[in-house]
């Protein structure tokens, strides 16, 4: 059955996320408004909506069979294909048959409430009670198994509004705890009706049958003919889940290996025997042993003592596609089927009484039980007499309805083969048609591409000429430019060579004067210089004189110790500035733009040390060693990084001190 849902979420539920054929909220549907998307299945789509006319909130069903149609252009509803366009239609026509049966059900208990029914889009809506509550299926997933009071009130007007359907000729075919919601007072709504989508199945192949394992009769895994006793047995497996807490196995495994403990053994001791004996009753797994209505179930499980009533075995499917949306009707309410199946019945039955008394705290004895067994059984038999004879006339009848119904659909099927044949001649015709149009059409295609083929392979050629014939003018030009350009660099090149020619003339008349000039330049400029060095070398001897006279007189007053003043300079990247520092002991210190400076100095011996870092972080050393002379130092060394790092180069630094 398509999983579409009639009732609204609760506080917290979880809606299902991106729909991409639904249609959009806000859109109007006749004098309904569309709010939202409550559920999507294979058979259709429930909106939430809200009715304009009324102000109520509805629920609206929209047919839409995925396997046959599909939305277009955002509201339309269309067939996939040709081929699925009958199938569409006569679905489209079942739905809203069953939506006006439906709506004759206004007040039937457990039944859901249909309001209207229209066409729109190309399909068919079905609008109904919005419902509010949890599924038995949540009811069942959050308390395990129901209390027998809880079972026995749903079990009620589950039971009262079935068998309107039934009378009605409609199945529900998919009845299960999902398709039961419950309300806030507990009071069960049955939901998603699967007649039309039967219907559809019985007729396409295109779509899946209508049942859910573990809830459907054997019948409808099958062709045979279904009835009231398929809805029974849907609704005996509910119960037995409801009494057990865990669903039966599927009746196709049951007649591989029927495993099901019974109803009565499972829930014994806790809910009614005359309750637990309906629902095995109900659970038979052939037909024909199940009871055949609701009128004939229902003593079994709720009124008085368990009331025997035999089913009747279904007649074998009609051939007609629409054979499977009927409902099988039994010729009585309580029509038995055979006496061994009555006895059977019956003794099930006195042992149940027993069983019941026993455990009321009663004395009813076995003898008495099968007296009444017994008594039962012959008028049982009695019955089952006269209602052999009412079966019989029964069947006549349906065997005279059959055989007019058949004629009916064998002439029907004639005249609609003979139709089919029309329209096929018909849409052959056209397609002929259509073909040759085509046909004529590709040719005059064929032809304006090949002459538009012909005009651009013309024009290609035009254009490659032109572009071949501006290449050789572009080289011509080329040629003439690059012939003019060499004559020009020669003309420059003479020129040159001229010019370099003259110049070297010049240049080496030139340099003879300049040669002449400085030779006369030299022996003058020799004979000065030999003044100038005579003259400096005696005022020299006079300084040294002096300087040896002044440092023989500073020792013998006060050795080393003083103020000295001078420039370090470390080259390149190192530090450079004036040094001034105070000598005590023969040891000073002094820092210059971040270098430190240590100075030992004795009359005959000078050592200073150099620390710094520069200006990529590396740390420098140097140590320089020297003699004093007089009262001047002059020190040069050469600096290395500290820590072993690679050097590009290594800065000269040098010391020149002077005492004050």
């Amino acid at each position: 059955m398509d999983e579409t849902r009639t009732t609204a979420p609760r506080s917290g539920d979880v809606v299902s996320g991106d729909d991409f054929v639904s249609l959009p909220a806000g859109y109007p549907l006749a004098r309904y408004q569309l709010i939202e998307t409550l559920g999507q299945g294979t058979f259709g789509i429930t909106y939430r909506a809200h009715d304009a006319q009324l102000d109520r909130a509805v629920a609206v069903k929209e047919y839409l069979p995925a396997a046959l149609a599909v939305r277009h252009g955002g509201t339309q509803v269309l067939p996939r294909s040709t081929r699925l366009a009958d199938d569409f239609r006569w679905g489209r026509e079942r739905f809203l048959a069953e939506a006006q049966t439906l709506a004759r059900f206004e007040n039937a208990p457990a039944i859901v409430r249909v309001y209207d029914f229209l066409e729109a889009n190309g399909t068919a809506y079905m609008v109904m009670e919005l419902l509010r509550g949890e599924t038995l299926e949540a009811r069942l997933k959050r308390d395990g198994r129901l209390a027998p009071e809880i079972t026995e009130q749903l079990l009620k007007p589950l039971l009262d509004g079935l068998e309107r359907v039934h009378d009605a000729g409609i199945l529900h075919r998919d009845i299960k705890p999902a398709n039961i919601t419950l309300d806030d007072e507990g009071q069960p709504t049955l939901l998603d009706f699967g007649a039309a989508r039967a219907a559809v199945v019985g007729r396409t192949q295109a779509m899946t049958a209508v049942y859910t394992p573990g809830y459907a009769a054997a019948e409808q895994f099958t062709s045979a003919t279904q009835g009231p006793y398929t809805d029974i047995y849907a609704l005996s497996a509910t119960l037995y889940q409801c009494i057990t807490g865990a669903m039966p196995p599927t009746a196709m495994e049951r007649l591989l290996d029927d495993r099901l403990v019974p109803a009565s053994r499972a829930g014994a001791g806790r809910y009614s025997p005359r309750l637990l004996a309906g629902i095995d009753a109900g659970l038979a797994l052939k037909a024909q042993d199940r009871p055949p209505t609701i009128a004939a179930w229902r003593p079994m499980l709720l009124d008085g003592p368990p009331t025997v009533a035999a089913p009747v075995l279904p007649p074998a499917p009609p051939p007609a596609d629409d054979a499977r949306t009927r409902v099988a009707r039994p010729a009585a309410a309580a029509q038995p089927s055979r006496p061994g199946s009555f006895r059977r019945w019956a003794i099930a039955a006195a042992v149940l009484l027993l069983v019941a008394g026993v455990a009321g705290g009663g004395y009813v004895y076995v003898r008495d039980a099968q007296e009444r067994a017994e008594a039962e059984r012959v008028a049982a038999e009695a019955r089952q007499r006269e209602f052999e004879a009412q079966r019989q006339a029964e069947q006549a009848r349906r065997q005279a309805e059959e055989q007019a119904r058949r004629q009916a659909e064998e002439q029907a099927r004639r005249e609609a083969e003979q139709a089919e044949a029309q329209r096929r001649a018909e849409e052959e015709a056209k397609r002929q048609a259509q073909l040759e149009q085509e046909a004529t059409q590709r040719q005059q295609e064929e032809a304006l591409r090949q002459a538009e083929a012909a005009r651009q392979q013309q024009a290609e050629e035009a254009r490659r000429r032109a572009a071949e014939a501006e290449a050789r003018r572009q080289q011509d030009e080329e040629a003439r430019r690059r012939a003019a350009e060499e004559a020009r660099r020669n003309a420059d090149a003479d020129a040159r060579r001229q010019q370099d020619e003259d110049a070297r003339r010049r240049a080496a008349e030139e340099a003879r004067r300049k040669a002449d000039a400085d030779s006369q330049a030299r022996r003058q400029q020799d004979e000065e210089a030999r003044r100038r060095a005579a003259e400096e070398a005696r005022r020299k001897a006079d300084a040294d004189a002096r300087r040896q006279q002044e440092e023989a007189a500073r020792r013998s007053q006060g050795g080393v110790d003083g103020t000295w003043t001078g420039v370090v300079e470390c080259y390149p990247g190192g530090p450079k500035g004036a040094v001034n520092m105070q000598v005590a002991a023969g040891q000073g210190r002094a820092t210059v733009q971040g270098m430190k400076i240590a100075l030992r100095i004795s009359e005959g011996s000078v050592v200073s040390d150099l620390e710094w870092i520069g200006q990529e972080g590396r740390e420098w050393m140097a140590s320089m060693r020297g003699r004093p002379a007089g009262d001047s130092v002059a020190i040069t060394g050469t600096a290395r990084t500290i820590g072993g790092r690679p050097e590009t180069f290594r800065p000269q630094c040098t010391l020149n001190l002077r005492r004050q």
